[in-house]
């Protein structure tokens, strides 16, 4: 009579083993267990704003103004020799006057032909030279001899007259300080009666509006050119606006 020897199975592979047969059997009988997963969404509400506005006018301390000479002539030379002499005349008047030479600067100048477009194939005419000057000045009450004195001596063009702060930071300061409280004021208000809390300041964006205006300035061309029967140029420099816009966020709860 054989024995037949079964070779001794360690305990954990027997449990292991075990588990997978009742797993086996519960799926067979019962299928697959259902899962249920659970989410929830959460919605951060958004952010509410308000906007406001800053004014400061200044009285400016800087003048500026371009000045300069448009001419034709059949050539590049002539149209050249015509424009850079009345250029030459414009400087030394402006010396003269007692504007310093490092205040004076050109700031254009261009040649170009002249077409006739009436042929099949155009034809250049002559040609045109422009040149610019830009001149500054802290003495704000030479801006009316400064214009008188260059169209007198040539000019023909006057643009850009313009009044500024040379310390605007200053008063764009200021106007950020106008224009948070203004902002802040509105959010108050439009929560008090809207019903709305207010949260925490979560964000603040403020910015400077490009355009400033010269409250006061007045320039008369044709007084200048001595056509409209007035005694010369009348610029008032006025004040200079700056404004500044700030927009607040908050968080509402």
């Amino acid at each position: 009579m054989f024995k037949i020897k079964c070779p001794k199975i360690p305990l954990p592979i027997i449990t292991a083993l075990s588990v997978f047969i009742l797993l086996a059997v519960f799926f067979k009988f019962y299928g697959p267990i259902q899962v249920s997963v659970s989410t929830k969404s959460v919605t951060q509400p958004s952010p509410f704003s308000t906007t406001g506005e800053g004014i400061v006018y200044t009285t400016p301390d800087t003048v500026s103004a371009t000045l300069g000479i448009s001419t034709n002539a059949e050539t590049v030379v002539k149209a050249q020799t015509v424009a850079n002499q009345t250029i030459n005349d414009i400087k030394a008047g402006l010396k003269q006057l007692g504007v310093d030479e490092k205040d004076i600067k050109t700031t254009n100048y261009n040649i170009y032909p002249n077409y006739d477009y009436s042929a099949r194939t155009p034809n250049i005419t002559g040609y045109n030279v422009n040149i610019s000057l830009k001149v500054v000045s802290e003495d704000l009450s030479k801006i009316n001899d400064i214009v008188d004195t260059a169209t007198r001596l040539g000019a023909n063009e006057v643009r850009n007259i313009s009044f500024e702060v040379k310390d605007r930071q200053a008063a764009i300061d200021e106007a950020t300080k106008i224009a948070i409280k203004d902002a802040k004021e509105k959010a108050q208000k439009i929560a008090r009666e809207s019903g709305i809390s207010l949260g925490k300041l979560i964000n603040v964006y403020v910015s400077e509006t490009p355009n400033y205006v010269n409250k006061g300035l007045f320039y008369d061309m044709a007084s200048s050119a001595g056509t409209g029967g007035g005694g010369g140029t009348e610029i008032e420099p006025g004040q200079t606006e700056i404004t500044v816009i700030a927009t607040l966020s908050y968080e509402t709860l």
